[in-house]
């Protein structure tokens, strides 16, 4: 079956661009920037070494996914950092990596490498960025860990969305 066109038809769109400007609009955007508030200046001012960042839980690249789960379950945690040699990042395994990468696809969990399981070259950040900054990586990419590393990219701590939500009811509470 096909489509007919029919004549008497006519488009509304002209293909040209209005050049009416909205009063309305103009008068909004030209108005004193509008302030902010409280929750806001906090996620702007505050850095993230202000949620006093968990000590990372790092593992090597090169380590199996059975010790990567043992660590995760002994410390309680959702994510390890993945190292290489020299103590970079160079790799994030959480929870959501193990449920869709492991979980009824890997049998021997003993030989296999988690460097085929984590999610390499993960977005990090350094402790003097703003929390607004983390927030936004964490929404973008749908995150809910972050590593934090050093000018060498060495992890040395991790913030959570949890950590972010603690820290403004402690703060504004």
């Amino acid at each position: 079956m096909t489509a007919k066109e029919k004549p008497d038809v006519k488009s509304k769109q002209t293909g040209r661009l209005s050049l009416e400007v909205d009063e309305a609009y103009v008068d909004e955007i030209e108005q004193e920037p509008k302030s902010t508030t409280p929750i806001q200046d906090r996620l702007i001012t505050d850095t993230l070494s202000t949620l006093n960042p968990k000590v990372p839980i790092t593992i090597d690249v090169s380590a199996s996914l059975a010790k990567a789960v043992h660590q995760m379950n002994g410390h309680r945690i959702g994510c390890l950092l993945v190292t290489d040699a020299q103590d970079k990042l160079v790799g994030i395994f959480t929870e959501k990596d193990l449920l869709h990468r492991v979980v009824g696809l890997v049998e021997d969990m003993d030989t296999a490498v988690i460097a085929d399981y984590m999610t390499p070259d993960p977005i990090a950040l350094t402790a003097d960025l703003p929390i607004a900054q983390a927030l936004h990586e964490m929404h973008v990419h749908g995150f809910r860990h972050l590593p934090l590393v050093d000018e060498e990219h060495r992890p040395e701590g991790i913030v959570s969305f949890r950590d972010v939500v603690h820290h403004l009811k402690e703060k504004l509470a």
